[in-house]
């Protein structure tokens, strides 16, 4: 199956959702597809990995339409309990949210440090270079003055772009983490709080 007939086949069953819901639900698979192939997985692992798109549908469909209103004590119990893990899903993601924020903006801010040190050391190579007035002082030839620009000029690039695909990789990493703490499931939909 390719990702257009996944998609297709779960939005023929998730008709009777609301379309800004329905909108994010898509939105959301979109983005799980693109950051699968990115890894490298086709499209038909991807829905292999995924599931029937029916039963996915299923998770998304109020209860009363997944069970044509026959609904018994037993099942009203499972939904309370759900209730109470996703309360307790939310006091747990909100207390290590307190707990880790400092460090998440301590390595935000140094990944963005070192992004900044890297130009800043890019800077001072071009400067370097055109500083001529230190072969007078020093007495170390442009040559030696040349090298040593070109030097400082790869060690920034690479400090650089080093950092910056840090800081990107550590960002999605966070962005996952939040939309995977937050998402809970309330009355057979899911939303992201």
């Amino acid at each position: 199956m390719k990702r257009i007939e996944y998609i297709d086949t779960l939005k023929r069953h998730l008709q009777s959702l609301p379309q800004d819901e329905l909108d994010e639900i898509i939105n959301d698979l979109n983005e799980h597809f693109d950051f699968a192939q990115a890894e490298g997985k086709s499209e038909e692992e991807i829905c292999t990995l995924l599931g029937s798109p029916i039963e996915m549908a299923k998770q998304y469909l109020p209860e009363s339409e997944k069970t044509n209103n026959t609904r018994n004590e037993s099942f009203q119990y499972v939904n309370e309990s759900s209730d109470v893990n996703s309360t307790l899903r939310i006091i747990i993601g909100i207390c290590a949210s307190v707990i880790l924020i400092g460090p998440v903006i301590g390595l935000y801010a140094t990944l963005f440090t070192m992004c900044i040190v890297g130009l800043v050391l890019i800077l001072c190579s071009v400067i370097t270079v055109f500083g001529f007035f230190m072969t007078l002082i020093t007495g170390i030839s442009f040559f030696n003055i040349l090298l040593l620009a070109l030097g400082i000029a790869m060690i920034g690039v690479a400090v650089t772009w080093l950092s910056w695909y840090a800081l990107l990789a550590f960002h999605r990493l966070v962005m996952r983490l939040i939309r995977l703490a937050f998402r809970t499931k309330s009355g057979g939909h899911y939303y992201a709080s």
